[in-house]
């Protein structure tokens, strides 16, 4: 599991952005229509007048989906030429803050979970609260397993 688990993040980076540019095809997970005065209103796309969410509204599908390939390559980089090994917190962290700003532009009401907050903005607080127990299980296990190592070439000799 050593082995793994500094590219398994990676490839559930890369599917979970496809998945996301699916959604954007099924027409699912819709971004709000844009107000007058949006900032970022320039983003929003039309969508068929014939589709379950017509009209102009942010592609928030694409605008994750894009946010996932970036922290691929992110997280890739990492593993590929630094060695990195802590790349599932990274991703844990990095959609968590992702998901819980782009719910603001989101218009599929899942309802209010505590307060204002929604079901996902939830669940994405504990995502990033739960990277840092996960950063400490990464180093528990590389730090035992160089131990085997370690014990393994001592006993080889």
């Amino acid at each position: 599991i050593v082995e793994i688990l500094p590219v398994a993040p990676c490839g559930i980076t890369v599917a979970h952005a496809f998945g996301r540019v699916g959604c954007f095809f099924a027409g699912c997970c819709n971004g709000k229509h844009p107000h007058e005065t949006d900032f970022f209103k320039f983003l929003a796309i039309n969508f068929p007048p014939d589709s379950q969410y017509s009209g102009l509204r942010y592609p928030t599908q694409l605008f994750e989906a894009i946010f996932l390939f970036i922290l691929f390559g992110i997280m890739f980089y990492l593993v590929a030429k630094r060695g990195f090994i802590y790349t599932f917190p990274i991703y844990m962290v990095g959609y968590g803050i992702w998901r819980f700003f782009i719910e603001f532009l989101r218009d599929d009401d899942r309802g209010e979970f505590i307060g204002s907050i929604s079901p996902s903005q939830f669940w994405s607080i504990i995502m990033v609260l739960m990277a840092i127990p996960c950063y400490f299980l990464i180093k528990y296990l590389y730090k035992k397993r160089a131990a085997e190592l370690a014990l393994s070439n001592n006993k080889n000799e």
